[in-house]
């Protein structure tokens, strides 16, 4: 197959890539430029693609100024928009599109799967629904549509691991606010197996969640974490410490979403790893 994958060059994306590559399927990587600046160009790529990918936006978790929001916003909605428009001009459409999108939409109450309307009534919330209103659109062209409503991706060498890891190793990890807040995860290689089973299971099109079915709170995360690497976790840093480093972007940090992959157990999604011991091992291992 021929596969077209926007923000390539991020995190997920460079690990998506790698993978189908591996598989021995074509990839395009579209330039973030065609996105915004030549949909006429973006078409043809469509038109020769049998399965979009559509990642990337803006990195959320930074100080929520002015500027800041609509650099966010404008990443994700007018880019998903010009995708839209791509593939509604293009005279032979994708089988299928995956649009990325997040757990962010849900709460911080209550546990979430994908037929839950409790939605977070801030940035987040309002930011991941006109997200994900292109992706619906693209649903109506005819074209087999999942929307990717990803948690927390962990991998090596990227992502939120990273900028978490190198405290823990040198002894200096950390609860956050207490640790009672919810951390819905998935490894990088469930994205992508999850994918690659979505694929195969023509009669689905709408929202899926990719999460472990395995949620966890802050302190249960960083205690694994320190065990893993065998180091400790004596400290906790306190909600205040976050607000002065994030603004009202703290809340992604100091707040949480509890949410379950009922349509991937539904469908009989098998994780390779569905807990986040198995997933940490696994990863620092390597």
């Amino acid at each position: 197959m021929t596969i077209a994958v926007t923000g390539a060059g991020g995190f997920i994306g460079s690990n998506l890539t790698g993978f189908f590559e591996r598989e021995g399927h074509q990839l395009i990587k579209i330039e973030r430029k065609l996105l915004f600046e030549n949909i006429e160009q973006l078409t043809e790529i469509i038109e020769d693609s049998d399965v979009v990918v559509h990642l990337g936006g803006a990195p959320i978790l930074q100080r929520w100024t002015k500027n800041n929001k609509k650099e966010i916003r404008d990443s994700r909605v007018i880019s998903g928009r010009n995708i839209y428009y791509a593939i509604m001009a293009a005279r032979r459409k994708p089988e299928i599109i995956f649009f990325c999108s997040a757990v962010g939409i849900y709460s911080n109450y209550g546990k979430h799967n994908e037929i839950s309307n409790d939605f977070d009534r801030g940035f987040t919330g309002e930011l991941v629904k006109e997200w994900e209103e292109s992706a619906h659109s693209v649903r109506e062209l005819g074209v087999r549509t999942v929307i990717m409503r990803l948690g927390i991706v962990l991998g090596d060498g990227g992502g939120a691991l990273r900028s978490m890891i190198t405290p823990f190793r040198y002894g200096f990890g950390a609860v956050i606010a207490g640790g009672k807040q919810m951390i819905s995860f998935i490894h990088i290689f469930d994205v992508y197996l999850a994918m690659r089973f979505l694929m195969e299971k023509s009669e689905y099109n709408g929202i899926v969640n990719f999460v472990s079915p395995f949620p966890v709170t802050n302190r249960k995360f960083a205690k694994t974490l320190a065990s893993v690497l065998n180091r400790p976790c004596y400290f906790n840093i306190p909600s205040f410490v976050m607000k002065i480093l994030y603004g009202s972007a703290s809340v992604m940090v100091t707040k949480g979403q509890n949410v379950v992959p009922g349509v991937l157990n539904r469908l009989g999604y098998k994780f390779r790893y569905p807990s986040i011991e198995v997933t940490l091992k696994n990863i620092i291992a390597e």
